[in-house]
């Protein structure tokens, strides 16, 4: 609905600005075709978990990647995970840790039901690429009105970091 396009519209702005360049995607979804299109000049990749999700939204994609990862993480452990870094940190790609990211996005994996990874991985391992990354880098994440995605992405990106939230979409900001 318009909640949803409001919040695209304003990572869509973000992206543009940024765009062509190196643009890293936790999940991939019907939006992912919008993410490829805008940043077609540019370096897409996609993490996704979900091999039915790899393989519905794939055949869309004509400037990105998509590489399957494992979540080791259950939601329920969110409160008793949320400092221990060695339970939190994904096993990635070197290709992954070794570029320089200047736009992330986080939306993967499913969080909302306790069954699900939760991204409680997902923001750690964002924020460690974050740390790394020279210039300007935006970090989007979705769905910042569940307490545990707020938690983890004011600790891990600093809620100092945090400049603007749209609806359920929250934007930090590194660099100029």
């Amino acid at each position: 609905g318009s909640c949803r396009k409001s919040e695209y519209k304003f990572v869509a702005r973000r992206l543009d600005s940024l765009a062509p360049c190196n643009a890293l995607y936790f999940g991939v979804g019907y939006d992912s075709k919008l993410w490829d299109t805008i940043n077609a000049e540019g370096n897409n990749l996609f993490l996704e978990d979900s091999q039915e999700w790899i393989d519905t939204i794939n055949p869309t994609l004509v400037n990105s990647k998509i590489e399957k990862v494992k979540y080791t993480t259950k939601r329920t452990q969110w409160k008793k995970i949320f400092k221990k870094t060695n339970k939190l940190i994904m096993q990635l790609p070197d290709t992954v840790w070794q570029t320089n990211w200047n736009f992330i996005f986080i939306d993967g994996p499913r969080g909302d039901k306790d069954f699900c990874p939760g991204r409680m991985q997902s923001i750690y391992t964002a924020s460690l690429l974050a740390a790394k990354s020279r210039g300007v880098l935006r970090i989007f994440a979705h769905d910042y009105n569940r307490e545990l995605e707020r938690r983890y992405c004011n600790k891990y990106f600093g809620k100092n970091n945090l400049k603007k939230v749209v609806r359920r979409m929250a934007c930090y900001k590194r660099g100029k």
